[in-house]
């Protein structure tokens, strides 16, 4: 499917001049006849070549104008997709900033990875990119964009798991350890403390590395919807004004 833009070339506007060319034809061939500069017989030829043409350009034109309506509906719809790919991508961002914002509380007691709790979250599992509505960036020439959003929900996916994971050594392995009192016998093991920290470090790094490569790849969508659609307004919620304003 090709690109529809805005120039004289649709359907709406050839068969606008078509019609004028058919009725000036028609016209100066009646002026013509009436001062007798062509013969009679010239009106009945060119009122049959008119009816003719008129036939099947109208019917030219009429299934013109359907594929022409069809792009345009086929052109919003995948407009329609990369906005809610981008907004996928905006949710995701603002989930790994509340969870960057959660990991990054002040820990007053002991050190961080022993007395950082678990991280409570929503339910994010909903936040997951349709690759299927994007197979249109293949033809379009953008395989390898679409690859690097495919490995992006990856990313977001693993984050969260490692995170999961996380949770769970410091509810089975950790809090019972730091909830008993302290003495030579109930002192936390070194190898715990040891995978705490492993776990503490590899949650953090996914998660900064999550945002980081998040707010790349909401540019990059940005710019390939911006060159490939430059007739359609991108979701950038930083240009959306507040709604107090």
């Amino acid at each position: 499917m090709k690109h529809i833009k805005n120039n004289i070339y649709n359907p709406y506007f050839l068969g606008v001049i078509y019609a004028i060319i058919a009725l000036n034809v028609w016209y100066l061939s009646m002026v013509a006849v009436e001062n007798q500069s062509i013969p009679q017989s010239y009106d009945y030829i060119i009122k049959v070549i008119i009816g003719v043409t008129s036939a099947f350009f109208g019917a030219y034109f009429a299934l013109k104008l359907r594929e022409y309506e069809e792009d345009k509906k086929e052109i919003r719809q995948r407009v329609n997709n990369l906005n809610k790919s981008l907004f996928t991508l905006y949710r995701q961002g603002n989930a790994v900033n509340c969870l960057n914002t959660e990991i990054n509380k002040t820990v007053t007691q002991g050190s961080n990875h022993l007395y950082k709790p678990a991280i409570i979250h929503a339910d994010y599992s909903s936040l997951t990119q349709n690759m299927n509505d994007l197979n249109f960036l293949i033809e379009l020439g953008f395989s390898k964009f679409l690859m690097d959003l495919s490995i992006e929900q990856e990313r977001f996916e693993l984050m969260l798991y490692t995170i999961e994971l996380r949770n769970k050594f410091y509810t089975e392995k950790v809090q019972p350890m730091i909830n008993l009192p302290q003495t030579p016998e109930t002192r936390i093991d070194p190898q715990i403390e040891v995978e705490a920290l492993n776990s503490y470090e590899e949650m953090t790094k996914m998660v900064t590395d999550s945002f980081d490569s998040i707010k790349k790849t909401i540019d990059k969508l940005l710019e390939l919807h911006r060159k490939t659609y430059p007739n359609d307004r991108p979701l950038d919620f930083r240009e959306n004004r507040s709604i107090n304003e």
